[in-house]
């Protein structure tokens, strides 16, 4: 009954999660005790886990084999705390690069990694998730990411040989900077000229637009 509780807690407010144990399972508990649960079975995790990175920073064992082509991806967002705070936390996205019926590139078999943790901390910390999933042993990794220098030292850390991709949205901010810059600058550009770039970049890469 505590593991079912503690499993609805971490998808749902600890109220609802109460309710539904109820309904479920016919057995009755306190928000509170919803709560206190929860948070134990975090922390028990959480001691595990950092057992894990000990262990692997200083065995150093061999990852086991995972998929030969992986793509990894980092970023961070927001959450709102207990007591007003607001706090980034960290996530690192792992997944098997494949292709599907249609021929098509995609990514499969995906698991995440977060944290609420400084950067170095995170790189850190993931080396669980790496490991389990054998990224080290990989024969090509590519690193789908949003360009934000923390990121770069986290692919350095896991594999520092991954091909880096900036993904479009972000590229085209980016390239949206440098127009304003210009034109704050005295420079004058076509008013279309930020269509023209981002259309050579999507369809014909980066080299021209560099």
């Amino acid at each position: 009954g505590e593991e079912t509780l503690v499993r609805l807690a971490s998808w749902m407010p600890f109220e609802q999660a109460r309710e539904l144990l109820q309904d479920l399972v016919g057995m009755r508990v306190s928000k509170a005790t919803a709560r206190r649960v929860t948070l134990a079975t975090g922390e028990a995790q959480l001691s595990v886990c950092e057992g894990e990175v000990e262990r692997l920073k200083h065995e150093g064992s061999q990852a086991p084999s995972g998929a030969e082509k992986q793509a990894m991806s980092g970023d961070g967002a927001f959450v709102h705390l207990v007591g007003g705070e607001w706090a980034e936390v960290k996530t690192l996205a792992l997944g098997e690069v494949t292709r599907n019926k249609r021929g098509e590139v995609c990514t499969q078999h995906l698991s995440y990694f977060s944290r609420l943790s400084d950067a170095e901390s995170f790189e850190e910390a993931a080396l669980v998730e790496t490991h389990r999933r054998g990224l080290e042993r990989a024969t090509d990794v590519c690193a789908v990411q949003d360009g934000a220098e923390w990121l770069q030292g986290l692919v350095d850390y896991h594999r520092a040989d991954a091909v880096r991709i900036l993904d479009f949205a972000h590229a085209a901010e980016y390239v949206n900077e440098i127009g304003q810059a210009v034109r704050a600058a005295g420079g004058r550009l076509p008013a279309t000229w930020l269509d023209g770039v981002l259309h050579r970049l999507k369809h014909q890469g980066p080299q021209r637009v560099l």
